[in-house]
């Protein structure tokens, strides 16, 4: 691990101490696993974010709206959603979006809109890192509204 960080700040799960604040969370940037941090003591979370490093801008009642960052060689989840469509517009880096089996490539200022149902992914095949805006509209925008696909990490439930 890195000089100068203690055992206790490294991850449980993968012993990375690359990490990120998200609320009162403490999330692995390698592995995505959660700790909620409460005084001195760690929670062990369900792990969320793997993938990404996403910061909800807002969180209403009609839509949710995130910034993600993916990191240089890294991709999301191959996924769908029943309950939810997304429109991505990318502010930095590039990156390649498939949707429903169909690549293209994005860069500054393009935006994406991905139906309900559409299974939907995008990759960092570049250096830097690649930053864009998801807003979500529909009736649900939970985290278990997520169908994995295919993932890089594991969290595709076994047949």
């Amino acid at each position: 691990h890195t000089p100068g960080m203690t055992e206790s700040t490294l991850c449980p799960e993968c012993g990375s101490d690359l990490s990120y604040e998200l609320g009162e969370m403490t999330v692995c940037s390698m592995c995505g696993h959660e700790r909620l941090t409460a005084g001195d003591a760690a929670t062990d979370q369900a792990p969320v974010i793997h993938d990404a490093v996403g910061n909800v801008l807002a969180d209403g009642d009609d839509c949710k709206v995130k910034r993600i960052t993916v990191d240089p060689g890294q991709r999301l989840s191959y996924q769908r959603h029943r309950q939810r469509a997304e429109h991505w517009f990318v502010v930095a880096g590039h990156g390649v979006v498939t949707i429903d089996g169909v690549a293209r490539e994005v860069g500054p200022a393009d935006s994406v809109d991905i139906p309900v149902h559409a299974a939907h992914r995008i990759r960092n095949d570049h250096d830097v890192p690649l930053v864009f805006i998801e807003v979500q509209t529909g009736a649900y925008f939970g985290e278990d509204d997520i169908e994995r696909l295919s993932d890089d990490y594991g969290r595709v439930p076994s047949a």
